[in-house]
């Protein structure tokens, strides 16, 4: 699904998004349960396809839910031709995003999760635009103390991403 908005628009919905991530964080930091740093590379593919590379941090809402904030940035090929007639442009998004994970505590050593949430992305040459996002993933067996995951979704164009997540002691 995608819906046209103002650049501005996009931007205030994901501030406010991180935050409540950052108002949840101390509240979590009193469980004892600390902000989940990640690293990811995602390709975009719809009317343009973008190659992002971000980083992100989640912080748990609960035993099963992670709210996470991503800033990522790339280049963007095909869609509206740019300004100056290259072919591939700078392009940026920043995602607020919440997991759903059915095994929190490493009981198998895949664990599939679902999630969705927002997007806000920007191609040079064009409008920021916002997204609804949705997406199902697996996450791997901790290895080296990173937590890796392949992730497959909508938002933009099918997007399909692999994630490195720090490994937070006996949870996911």
């Amino acid at each position: 699904m995608t819906r046209q908005a103002a650049p501005g628009a996009s931007l205030v919905v994901l501030a406010a998004g991180v935050a409540a991530a950052l108002v949840a964080s101390p509240l979590a930091a009193q469980e004892g349960r600390r902000l989940q740093p990640e690293a990811r590379v995602d390709v975009i593919a719809g009317r343009s396809t973008a190659l992002h590379a971000g980083v992100g941090l989640s912080t748990p809402l609960g035993t099963y839910v992670r709210l996470g904030a991503v800033a990522a940035g790339g280049v963007v090929t095909g869609g509206s031709p740019s300004i100056s007639g290259s072919s591939a442009r700078a392009s940026a998004r920043g995602d607020l995003l919440a997991r759903f994970l059915l095994d929190p505590f490493l009981q198998s050593r895949w664990a599939p999760y679902a999630g969705g949430g927002g997007s806000a992305r920007y191609d040079e040459g064009g409008r920021a635009r916002g997204y609804m996002v949705a997406f199902i993933g697996v996450e791997g067996p901790p290895m080296g103390g990173l937590l890796p995951a392949l992730e497959v979704g909508l938002g933009g164009g099918t997007r399909v991403g692999v994630t490195v997540r720090r490994a937070p002691g006996a949870r996911r």
